[in-house]
């Protein structure tokens, strides 16, 4: 899926490095980027340019609680904790009970880095008392603009799927397409919103066991 940012652009992860142009005084959060390994005549060497990384944990997150919601909502309940078709699809930890690989895997995701499509958005929030900024809440970050990516999910075959599992998913990764589930860092402060376009695998029915 081929994923488009609104004008508000978005953050993954927290890096370390300023990926924009120099500034006086840099900003207090940095996207997530990486060193990474280039291949030459069957050697390896460590890359000039760093690449900006997008973690699939970044996305599983999101996607999870999505699908969680969507589950609940067409069984008429409540479960946040251990929700059956997020365990089913993402897996999860071995307690006390057996745990659980799941059945979706999603790829990282690097970007070439163009200091063009990073800038600086300043936060704050006012005192609606004082009629001044808050403490603690004035802060400057980098955000991502205009630079799409493609995020590939991989199912695995399964012969049979728990009841409304593969529906939940294809409408929580049919939210994220219409713009209606936010990703990233920045999220909370309305970034993180993108538009696409869903390819369904045709051979994934949604037919599922009761």
């Amino acid at each position: 899926m081929k994923l488009v940012p609104e004008l508000g652009g978005y953050r993954f992860g927290a890096g370390d490095v300023s990926l924009g142009e120099a500034q006086e005084k840099q900003p207090d959060a940095f996207p997530l980027s990486e060193k990474v390994i280039e291949w030459k005549s069957e050697r390896g060497s460590i890359a000039v340019q760093r690449q900006l990384a997008i973690p699939a944990s970044s996305i599983k997150g999101a996607l999870s609680h999505r699908v969680a919601f969507h589950h609940n909502r067409f069984n008429m309940t409540m479960v946040a904790e251990s929700n059956p078709a997020v365990n089913e699809l993402f897996g999860n930890a071995k307690d006390t009970d057996k745990g659980n690989a799941g059945c979706v895997w999603i790829e990282d995701v690097m970007l070439p880095i163009q200091q063009k499509k990073i800038a600086t958005q300043q936060h704050n929030s006012i005192d609606r008392f004082t009629g001044g900024t808050r403490n603690g809440v004035l802060f400057s970050e980098e955000i991502v603009h205009d630079h799409t990516f493609t995020l590939k999910l991989h199912i695995s075959k399964k012969k049979t799927f728990s009841s409304h599992t593969l529906q939940s998913l294809q409408l929580a990764l049919q939210d994220l397409a219409e713009g209606r589930l936010a990703l990233g860092a920045s999220a909370a402060k309305g970034h993180g919103y993108f538009s696409g376009q869903l390819a369904w695998p045709s051979d994934l029915t949604i037919g599922e066991r009761k």
